[in-house]
């Protein structure tokens, strides 16, 4: 919201009685919320730029990790067969399934932070019942 010089006047007589710290209008307003593209990468082309696609674009850090978790939990689905091994598994997983990551844009965010990898490893253990 844009505040009028009329407003600006208003605004500065109410602050000047507040007795607590203020928040700078302007401020808020041109400070870019983080927003979260979720890119993957194919692992039976690891390392081909060429081969990454775009999924998508996130307004929270949740939204895309659980967009990551549904791409590899969706890979592990299809590299599953009845009687695999959890090692096997990870194995297809590592060779040919999707490898998706999070770019955050308009800022810096440390909880971003997704290992596909990671996470196929540990839950290639649990679709296979193993400790």
């Amino acid at each position: 919201m844009r505040l009028t010089p009329s407003d600006r006047h208003k605004e500065s007589r109410y602050l000047a009685l507040w007795p607590g710290p203020v928040l700078d209008s302007d401020a808020m307003e041109t400070a870019p919320m983080p927003r979260y593209r979720v890119m993957v990468d194919e692992n039976f082309h690891y390392q081909d730029v060429d081969e990454r696609r775009e999924q998508g674009i996130y307004k929270s850090v949740d939204e895309a990790l659980a967009v990551c978790r549904g791409i590899v939990d969706q890979s592990l689905q299809e590299e599953y067969r009845p009687g695999i091994s959890a090692e096997a598994l990870y194995g297809r997983y590592t060779s040919f399934g999707d490898d998706p990551f999070i770019e955050v844009l308009d800022g810096a965010d440390d909880r971003a932070m997704f290992s596909a990898w990671s996470y196929a490893k540990e839950h290639c253990r649990v679709i296979c019942g193993e400790p």
